[in-house]
Parts: structure tokens; sequence; C-alpha cells
């Protein structure tokens, strides 16, 4: 496979999530990587090493019919060392309602694997959904 760009990257990343694609996304990340799930909720956390992550999705995956949202990405921002994704995130969860949410992910790149991801999201709503 050829290298990709960090902007390439970082879509393939969503692109792999929202498809179920666990080993494409493990692929794009470094060892090294920590996500942290920004704000003063529930939710807030900083999650360290891929097999963490992968963990981390897996749970959110758990509350939805569908094993998880499905992404759609409105904006990619790139830069020298990282890239900003705009995207939205809709499902049915298990407790029958409806999932919409926008989120601002911003992708921190080292040897061209995702070393970073820190996630914006509307806490608000993920609550409410959940309720």
């Amino acid at each position: 496979m050829p290298d990709l760009s960090l902007e390439e990257t970082a879509v393939a990343a969503i692109n792999a999530l929202s498809a179920r694609d666990i080993d494409r996304f493990q692929s794009l990340l470094h060892n090294d990587i920590v996500y942290v799930v920004t704000g003063r909720h529930p939710f807030s956390q900083k999650i360290s090493g891929a097999t963490a992550i992968l963990s981390l999705f897996a749970q959110v995956g758990a509350a939805f019919e569908d094993s998880g949202p499905r992404y759609r990405i409105d904006r990619v921002l790139p830069s020298a060392s990282s890239v900003v994704v705009m995207l939205n995130g809709t499902g049915t969860l298990k407790n029958g309602k409806k999932y919409d949410n926008d989120y601002c992910m911003i992708f921190d790149f080292s040897d061209r694997k995702i070393i970073g991801i820190s996630e914006y999201f509307d806490s608000h709503h993920v609550m409410q959904a959940m309720a």
C-alpha cells in the first residue's frame, strides 16, 4: 500500500470506523497513541495505547443497534503535522433513540501514523440519547 498523506490517513481512519473495519483502523494508529475525549462530562477521558482505544470504540459500538454510528465527513483541514476533521455521526441506539451528533477531531501524527486524537462533540446530546 502506498504511503498516505496525513489528510488521507485521517479520512481513512474515520471511514474505517464507519465501515467497522477495525483492522484497517488499527493499522493507521501509532503504538503510543493518546486519545482525548475533551470536556468536563462523564465521557471525558484520556486513553493511552491502541488496545485501550479499540476497547473504547467497542464499548461505544455496543450501545448502537448496528455496532456504532455511521460517519459523514463534512470538512478536512490539514496542516503540516495535524489534520482537523469535522464530521457527523448518526445511528440508532439500542434504547431505540436516534443519534445524530457533530464532531470535531484533531489528528496528530508521528512517523505517518496517528499518535493523537482529540475529540470534541455535543456531550449534552449524548447524555440525552443514552438516557
